[in-house]
Formats: structure tokens, C-alpha cells, sequence
């Protein structure tokens, strides 16, 4: 491991230092021969100037952030390997179980989402907090129904 940190830091030190060379011989207007002794070619001609490009049009202003109180807020997600492989996608999703229990909850705020089974099927365990007490409510992960 030691050895790989050693060479890449001398590649880097060489990269560096022939960038270094090349960026001199550029502005000193010539670039070194390759191959063969004496002076190298005159520069180029510089390329003819560009034709300038019509006016951006302006973009539409920005929206404004949401208020800190309606920000977007993350929560925990918790998924069991066995279960996700056993039901596959899902038409409701962990952040669509959110927004429907926040929405069927004004003022909630979901602080976990657990992939569960229920009667066979897929389920969302939402925890949530609300008027300062913790909850939980289960949502369909097929139609997103409200369990319980």
C-alpha cells in the first residue's frame, strides 16, 4: 500500500512539473522541437475571431425555497433485503408513504419508514411525530391505503 501511495504521489509530482515545463514554453511563444536540435517552428497565426453568438434569452426567475417549516425534511429507512427481493417494486414508494401520511396527518412529520409484510402483502410502518407524541400508522405499498 505504501509503495502505491509513493508512486502515485512521484506521478503526480511529474505530471505537475512537465505541465509546469509545458506552460512555459507556450508563453514564451515556442514550443520545444521534438526530435531534433535547433529552433522550433514559428507560432501560428491566430485563429480568426468568432462571431458573436445572438442574446441568451433570459431564464425564467428561480423559484423561491420553500419556508424552513415546510422544507423537505429526510427520514430513516429501513428495508429488509429478503422482504424487497420478495415483493419487488412497489407502486407506492417509502417518500409517497410519507406525503400520504403527512397529508392524512396535518402537522405530522415522518421520522421512519420500515418495508413490512401484512397479510402477505407489502407494507409501509410509518413513524411519525405529531403535537409532540410519536406514532405509527401502516400504508398498503400497492395502492397506498391507510392500514391502521
Amino acid at each position: 500500500m505504501r509503495k502505491a501511495v509513493v508512486v502515485t504521489l512521484i506521478g503526480a509530482g511529474l505530471a505537475v512539473a512537465g505541465s509546469a515545463v509545458a506552460g512555459a514554453a507556450v508563453d514564451l511563444g515556442r514550443l520545444p522541437a521534438v526530435g531534433a536540435p535547433g529552433p522550433a517552428a514559428p507560432p501560428a497565426d491566430p485563429p480568426p475571431p468568432a462571431e458573436e453568438a445572438p442574446p441568451a434569452e433570459e431564464a425564467p426567475p428561480a423559484e423561491e425555497a420553500p419556508p424552513a417549516d415546510e422544507a423537505p425534511r429526510g427520514f430513516e429507512l429501513e428495508i429488509d433485503p429478503e422482504l424487497d427481493a420478495q415483493f419487488g417494486p412497489r407502486a407506492v414508494n417509502a417518500a409517497d408513504a410519507a406525503v400520504i401520511v403527512e397529508e392524512a396527518f396535518p402537522g405530522a412529520r415522518v421520522t421512519e419508514a420500515e418495508l413490512d409484510e401484512r397479510d402477505g402483502g407489502p407494507v409501509w410502518e410509518m413513524t411519525f411525530e405529531l403535537g409532540g407524541d410519536e406514532r405509527e400508522v401502516e400504508v398498503d405499498a400497492d395502492d397506498g391505503r391507510i392500514l391502521d
